[in-house]
């Protein structure tokens, strides 16, 4: 019996005892968001996370999706918002909404603005025209409402889409600046002023303001660009010394009849990379596959069989860490052999028998002990093994 593994977990059965010869032949991953997707190959997008979009051709691909190449870069879109925010924590999700009662609209930076509690987060995370919105309002005269929502992009970027390929906090921030094409505060609510912070000038500028004059629930889309003829202000100049940007919505003054009224149902942030940025260490799990694999994604295996067999991965990663065991009977020892194809046709063996693993190096005709689930990849020849790539024949590690 010959059988192919994958990335995750891989089922064999058989009608009667036989033996397993398992070959590995340097299956790789390869995330391809800094190349050229080609019209004449197949790619598939396995992403457990759906707020990371891929853009080809003006087609928008999420979660989990299957498509052709169309000779040309994808454009990377990452969603922004609440859903997972813990009050008080920046571990799980590092943005922060801070709120205050203010006689003057305050900085990011103010002591004035605390961070919103809970159902304050919990609430506006839908578009549901106010099932779940959330009120804000101050009662004492000529203060303002104010919710400032304070993005950490850099952070964004390095969780979900790659690495950036500088390690000093200055020099990351200034390739965000650089490589962020656009940037999109949804805001759904009633009656509200919208704003972002210009930390060039340590203000709210006029204008860059924007009035969402409306006393039924609406959505606005607060649209700012890296191109002069489209936006209010440039993208790079909102963009303050630590990799933040700061969007703010806030009410008209309080008088002895009115109160200061917030009445928010959404805040939403989603930023593009420019279709040019290269990512030291991409991290979205867009990989090309075989005409084979894309017949059998999304119909013989459903998402999350894709995406065990497809996982995000840092850079490049083999296939490695074989681990067998007999699910039919746990009781019969499972021998198996695997091939290490090694360069110039050299091809080393793993054993397995009774419970032991041992590397069985051809060249040498010697074992060497193996740790239970370390499969010895690199183990050197002459100082390391190669494991060879059976599609491009390129080495690797």
């Amino acid at each position: 019996m010959k059988k192919i593994l994958q990335h995750g977990l891989t089922e064999i059965q058989a009608k009667h005892n036989s033996e397993v010869n398992i070959e590995l032949q340097g299956t790789t991953l390869l995330p391809m968001t800094n190349s050229t997707l080609h019209k004449d190959k197949y790619y598939v997008l396995a992403n457990e996370d759906k707020k990371t979009s891929v853009i080809q051709n003006n087609e928008a691909y999420n979660g989990v999706a299957k498509f052709k190449g169309y000779d040309d870069r994808i454009t990377l879109k990452r969603k922004i918002n609440f859903s997972n925010k813990i009050s008080g924590s920046i571990s799980t999700n590092p943005h922060v909404m801070k709120k205050g009662g203010v006689l003057s609209l305050q900085l990011p930076s103010s002591s004035e603005l605390q961070e919103v509690e809970q159902n304050f987060y919990n609430n506006i995370n839908s578009y549901d025209l106010g099932s779940t919105s959330h009120t804000y309002a101050i009662s004492t005269v000529n203060q303002l409402s104010q919710v400032t929502v304070s993005i950490n992009l850099i952070s964004e970027i390095e969780k979900h889409l790659g690495k950036i390929p500088y390690s000093s906090l200055s020099a990351k921030r200034e390739w965000v600046k650089v490589n962020i094409g656009e940037i999109v505060l949804t805001y759904s609510g009633l009656q509200a002023k919208i704003n972002v912070f210009s930390p060039n000038d340590n203000t709210y500028a006029d204008a860059t303001r924007y009035d969402h004059n409306t006393t039924i629930m609406k959505k606005y889309n607060y649209r700012l660009t890296s191109d002069a003829n489209t936006t209010p202000r440039l993208i790079k100049d909102l963009i303050d010394s630590n990799g933040f940007i700061h969007f703010t919505v806030y009410g008209n003054k309080a008088t002895s009849t009115s109160p200061s009224n917030l009445i928010i149902d959404l805040l939403e942030i989603e930023f593009s990379l420019k279709k040019d940025s290269n990512l030291q260490v991409p991290r979205v799990p867009l990989y090309e596959v075989t005409s084979e694999e894309y017949e059998k994604i999304l119909y013989q295996w459903d998402e999350k069989k894709v995406c065990a067999i497809f996982p995000p991965v840092d850079g490049l990663q083999s296939l490695t860490t074989p681990y067998f065991k007999n699910e039919s009977n746990p009781n019969v020892e499972l021998f198996a052999d695997v091939i290490l194809r090694g360069m110039y046709g050299i091809s080393d063996t793993l054993r397995r028998r009774e419970g032991k693993w041992s590397l069985v190096k051809e060249w040498e005709q010697i074992d060497v002990a193996i740790v239970e689930n370390q499969a010895p990849f690199n183990i050197k020849f002459r100082d390391y093994i190669l494991v060879m790539d059976k599609s491009d024949k390129k080495d690797c590690y």
